[in-house]
């Protein structure tokens, strides 16, 4: 590993755990993942705006006390679930304010927003045959969902599930069937 990779490496990795300690503790076990939902649990309140400056189509905030995400609906559920995830990444990865974020925390929000809406342990369970079957499961759009599905394919090849504490952790307690704490 290089420097830079060591780097990616961490990043993703502080993502995904960020997500399996999520899923775990407020035991998200149905799918599609209601975003908002949990986001109301983690006591942020989320807020549709007809417009936000700079061409923002999202944002995420603390004023000290309460964190904050407003957004402007793209008109597609599923694009503004990704949106909300990943705004709720922003948020629990405590990346700094928006004028301020680097390339690298765009990228690990996008992967936490990714893997809390479709889980790998939890599309192994469900082996979708296709990037749009796996889309209808957990409420992505296509380019989300072609994205999972194509990486899901290289684990799958590589038997790469529950390599992780974590990831066991969450899984138990989605294999238990809990009723989720977050409805």
């Amino acid at each position: 590993f290089s420097m830079n990779d060591r780097f990616l490496y961490d990043s993703y990795r502080d993502a995904r755990d960020v997500v399996w300690k999520v899923l775990t503790r407020y035991k998200v076990v149905d799918f599609p993942v209601n975003v908002s939902r949990l986001a109301q649990k983690l006591n942020i309140d989320v807020n549709e705006v007809a417009y936000l400056p700079n061409g923002l189509y999202a944002v995420s905030y603390s004023d000290g006390k309460k964190n904050y995400i407003e957004f402007v609906s793209s008109g597609n559920v599923a694009v503004d679930r990704f949106t909300l995830a990943h705004e709720l990444g922003h948020l629990l990865l405590r990346h700094k304010s928006a004028s301020s974020r680097k390339e690298y925390e765009e990228e690990q929000a996008n992967i936490f927003a990714a893997r809390l809406l479709a889980p790998m342990i939890i599309i192994r369970e469900h082996d979708p045959s296709s990037a749009a079957e796996l889309s209808d499961i957990f409420g992505m759009s296509a380019s989300s969902a072609n994205i999972r599905f194509n990486r899901y394919l290289e684990i799958k090849k590589r038997n790469k599930f529950l390599t992780n504490s974590l990831e066991k952790e969450y899984y138990n307690i989605y294999k238990s069937g809990r009723v989720k704490t977050y409805s």
